[in-house]
Parts: C-alpha cells; structure tokens; sequence
C-alpha cells in the first residue's frame, strides 16, 4: 500500500518533514494500528484554499471545542494531521484506499491539545463506519504533532 513493511507481530507508523521524521513501533498483540504524524503549520491562505476538501465539517461549525476566532493554521493543520493519523493507523488493516472524506473531526481541543475522530465509511469487517479514536497533539514553534493508537 506504498507503506512500511512492518516484521511479523508489528505494528507501526512513520512521519517526517523537511526537519524532521519519528516513528513508532508496537507488538500486534496490544495494538491492531497506531498512527503518528508531523505537520508544519499551514499558513492561512492555503489552509483557506483546502479546508473545503480537508474539514468541511470545521466550516459547518460541527467540531467541538473550537472557538470562532480560532486561529485557522493551526486548526487546519490539527485536523488535517488527526486524519492522517488515522489513515496510517487503519491503511494496513484495509484493502481499501480512504481519505479525508471517510473521517470526521468530532472534536478539537487546542489548549489541552486533545481531539476525537470518527471512521464514517466502512471499510472492513472489523473497521466499521462509527468509530471513534482519540487523538494527541503536541504543539512546537512551527509543527503540530499528533498520535493515534487503535488498542486491541
């Protein structure tokens, strides 16, 4: 799928930008997937341009926890972070590609730097449109960091 190759019993996730790159790795017997992710902050003329395609739901005003004048980079970059976080987690579970459109962000807490994410397509016996996975970030200078792990 164009991902790592993980050993038998392994799980695990990789991410990087032009600065930096970090992985992680778990035994299958205590996680189906994790997802980690690094994102430079986008600025507000392109976060502008993909929101649409990226969070429609932010622009429905559907996200918990996040205030109007929220600062739309940062925000963006969040959830476009959340969901990658999730597609790297499930992609090697499926055999089937997702994107942006197959997840929702319920929620998104940028001072206690937390956020909740749903699964809204089926796409697998056991990766069912529903459910929901919390998500972590970690905020530096210029990036956003966000982890996702799918317990057994």
């Amino acid at each position: 799928h164009g991902g790592p190759d993980w050993p038998e019993g392994l799980r695990g996730s990789l991410t990087h930008t032009s600065h930096s790159a970090a992985a992680i790795v778990a035994r299958t017997t205590c996680y189906r997937g994790l997802g980690i992710d690094i994102e430079d902050i986008m600025p507000v003329a392109q976060a502008e341009g993909i929101a649409p395609m990226i969070a429609p739901e932010l622009l429905a005003g559907l996200v918990r926890g996040v205030p109007r004048d929220a600062p739309l980079g940062e925000t963006l970059t969040a959830i476009f972070s959340a969901k990658e976080c999730l597609f790297k987690c499930l992609r090697p579970l499926v055999d089937d590609f997702f994107d942006f459109t197959d997840a929702s962000m319920l929620a998104l807490d940028l001072l206690r730097m937390t956020g909740r994410v749903r699964l809204t397509r089926q796409l697998g016996p056991d990766v069912h449109a529903g459910l929901e996975f919390d998500v972590q970030f970690h905020r530096d200078a210029n990036t956003i960091h966000s982890a996702l792990c799918w317990p057994v």
